[in-house]
């Protein structure tokens, strides 16, 4: 990969099945590794792509890891290492189980021009020393001002990876839905295998009890997950798998079971590893995918029997286990006040609509799928839907879904949970329904580590 850089463009007045195509080119890059697309398409172009990214960052830095409460990573998930002493199940919280997004850069271009009307094109690069090829046949239309030259966009460093305007070199998000332990204010939000995640929290209380792991210590970078996080792990994830239908590309995950079996907590974490390896399926450790399938006898042991169990099984990508699908997350560091978003780096705090929060200046439009994305100079690396409309999924990014009381304050929140149907458990999905003090049982949270 001569350039450097890696993207994708999307065309969103076309067919699905044409409306993506790779850019600088992870699909086409010549190297070898091991796919990690364990669903449905075997499309050769979506299988090579995936195989490539194993080589490249920042998908080869996404593993599992164990982290200690003073940050200090110990252990990597290794697929093939014998010896390794990592672990999917600590027994105290003092250890967590960690999910490493090494920082990038990005650039968006998007210019609604005669010959590239409706298209957007997002690039990564590791380092942010990449070219882009915009020579005929290469990655630009013939009628923008970089066509008939490779040149040097002007990258940026994601801002998930900036905090506070000190930069960082990667974040640790918890690989497993969160669980908490201990009682009252002093409880800890953990992230290990094989327990049930811990729903009807509130967002300010997810957001305590993960910053609990690091009570005492004279630098705590534990929190719980962000929009800034949310959104560079859709990116990486887009330009890797060549869409936004995740539900299609890896699988559709949890999304289908009835509420007199799961009582508003989902399922217990680890049906991507070792409840997945107990019963009958592979451990995918870093690998996306989807894990065992479902019975009425393993689907957790604690619950009756579930006529909807067929069809609903863990997802995981790239190592983090169900991203989409089984309870919803919080986004800390997203507010919403009379449909206009407002986004924060750091000092997270409901209801709060002044620095270190800034406007994004978008106004959502009413619920539905998502049908366009709005793009601003500052704010060109979410995906904040800018248009919806009623119908099914056909060109459309994901399901997103705004409550109509636009004179309430809303936050956000991941793709929607086990019984909400599967075409509502997306990787794109957005969420702004829920205000500071009222929610669903089925929300709760997923740590999250900041370096010093």
């Amino acid at each position: 990969m001569t350039s450097n850089s890696v993207g994708i463009s999307w065309v969103n007045n076309v067919a699905e099945a044409s409306a993506y195509s790779w850019l600088e080119n992870l699909a086409q890059f010549n190297s070898s590794g091991h796919c990690p697309q364990t669903g449905g398409n075997t499309n050769q172009k979506n299988v090579t792509a995936y195989l490539n990214a194993n080589n490249v960052l920042p998908w080869v830095g996404m593993r599992r890891c164990n982290i200690t409460k003073s940050g200090v990573i110990t252990n990597f998930q290794n697929n093939s290492a014998t010896g390794c002493n990592y672990t999917d199940t600590p027994t105290t919280p003092a250890t967590q189980v960690g999910w490493t997004l090494p920082g990038y850069y990005y650039w968006t271009y998007h210019k609604q021009t005669t010959l590239d009307a409706n298209t957007y094109r997002w690039f990564i690069s590791p380092d942010g020393t990449g070219t882009i090829n915009g020579m005929a046949g290469g990655s630009m239309p013939s009628d923008s001002p970089y066509y008939g030259e490779v040149f040097t966009p002007t990258w940026k460093y994601h801002p998930a990876f900036i905090r506070n305007t000190v930069s960082k070199p990667y974040l640790v998000l918890g690989a497993y839905e969160g669980h908490t332990t201990g009682s009252g204010g002093s409880q800890i939000l953990n992230s290990t295998a094989e327990v049930l995640p811990t729903t009807n929290l509130l967002c300010a209380g997810a957001r305590t009890y993960a910053q609990n792991i690091g009570s005492g210590l004279s630098y705590n970078g534990w929190g719980q997950q962000d929009f800034l996080s949310r959104c560079a792990v859709q990116l990486a994830y887009l330009i890797e798998c060549g869409g936004f239908n995740s539900r299609l590309l890896i699988g559709t995950g949890i999304g289908n079971l009835s509420s007199e079996t799961h009582r508003g907590t989902g399922v217990r974490t680890g049906w991507t590893s070792t409840l997945a390896a107990a019963n009958g399926g592979t451990n995918l450790g870093n690998l996306s995918g989807l894990g065992v399938a479902f019975t009425d006898s393993t689907i957790d042991g604690l619950y009756v029997a579930d006529t909807a169990v067929s069809g609903n099984q863990a997802v995981s990508y790239r190592g983090l286990e169900n991203p989409w699908g089984n309870i919803e997350e919080w986004l800390d560091g997203l507010n919403v006040t009379n449909y206009i978003p407002w986004v924060a780096d750091n000092s997270f705090a409901v209801d709060t609509f002044t620095a270190p929060y800034t406007s994004t200046g978008f106004t959502l439009p009413a619920g539905g799928w998502a049908t366009d994305i709005a793009v601003s100079p500052t704010f060109d690396y979410t995906f904040i839907p800018s248009a919806a409309s009623g119908g099914g999924y056909t060109v459309k990014l994901a399901y997103y879904y705004s409550n109509p009381g636009a004179s309430t304050n809303f936050l956000g929140t991941t793709s929607w949970s086990w019984n909400s149907g599967m075409n509502n458990t997306d990787m794109m999905f957005l969420h702004f329904v829920y205000t500071s003090a009222n929610y669903l049982g089925s929300v709760g949270g997923r740590i999250m580590y900041i370096p010093q």
